[in-house]
């Protein structure tokens, strides 16, 4: 068998799954930014207008328009922590340690409980990167990669390997029917 290209042990914790969301799903996040600013605007208006009378409203629908508020202002400022809230049974399986072998035709990687992945580089769909790890998105398949194992020349041999391997962006071709 061939020799790995590279070999990365990656430490998976919530920080680096949350920031391989913040840097692989931007737009859901100013998704989410959005509808929780509409949200927030929306229950403060509720709320000073029953506070100064211009109508009349329960103290429980109160507490609840209030408690849409924090989700609002949550969802805005700090979606992130809205995403781990959110899927936090599934992250719990994937923190822990992994070591990765990248080979010129496959990615291996080897979880915490010794089960093995091999996925061709042929089905990476998106490989995007932050100051500490490169992301590798295989469609049902994520793998985190840390940087901080690698300086100079070999930081950029790494970064020339796994660009090599990005699939190149879809451009759409509009053609006209005769």
């Amino acid at each position: 068998m061939e020799r790995p290209r590279f070999t990365i042990d990656t430490e998976y914790t919530r920080h680096s799954i949350t920031e391989m969301w913040r840097v692989q799903y931007r737009k859901k996040f100013i998704f989410f930014q959005i509808v929780g600013i509409v949200l927030l605007f929306f229950c403060s208006f509720v709320i000073l207008g029953s506070l100064l009378g211009f109508f009349s409203i329960a103290f429980s629908t109160l507490l609840l328009t209030a408690l849409f508020g924090l989700i609002g202002a949550l969802s805005a400022f700090c979606p992130h922590y809205l995403m781990l809230f959110l899927n936090r049974r599934r992250i719990e399986r994937h923190i822990g340690k992994r070591h990765a072998e990248l080979y010129d035709d496959a990615l291996l990687t080897t979880a915490r409980n010794g089960k093995e992945t091999r996925k061709p580089w042929v089905l990476l769909k998106n490989l995007s990167e932050s100051r500490e790890y490169y992301f590798l998105d295989f469609g049902s398949f994520f793998s985190i990669l840390s940087k901080e194992d690698f300086s100079g020349q070999d930081a950029d041999a790494l970064h020339d390997f796994l660009y090599a391997r990005k699939p190149p962006k879809k451009r759409h071709v509009f053609s006209q029917r005769q």
